[in-house]
């Protein structure tokens, strides 16, 4: 195979973090609408030895963001459900936990530009 001109858009690879005692929603991560138009987004939660993963792949059109999920593994009782809106011009992972036990959640997203 030769290539003679390899184009690479924008791409940002990125991780995020929080812990929470709450059920409440909560926005692990964000990134801005202007620079991004799509992505896929890996959450893991962890609570005490439960664990769950989610995937996600995420769109917006400018104005309204949209979300897939791509598939969820759980060790036990599902920890949290995720969906993503759009607010302020930013695109949002939000996360609501399914109990107000201490859980940690780790997201790692790739975005590809617009």
């Amino acid at each position: 195979v030769t290539v003679d001109t390899l184009i690479v858009d924008t791409v940002l690879s990125n991780t995020s973090t929080a812990t929470t005692t709450s059920t409440a929603q909560i926005a692990l991560a964000s990134f801005p609408a202007s620079s991004y138009a799509s992505g896929e987004i890996m959450v893991q939660a962890t609570q005490g030895s439960l664990r769950q993963i989610t995937k996600l792949l995420v769109i917006h059109d400018g104005t309204m963001a949209y979300a897939t999920e791509l598939g969820t593994v759980t060790t036990g009782a599902s920890l949290f459900t995720a969906d993503v809106d759009f607010n302020a011009g930013n695109v949002r992972l939000l996360i609501t936990p399914k109990s107000a036990t201490s859980t940690s959640f780790k997201a790692f997203y790739t975005l590809i530009g617009v």
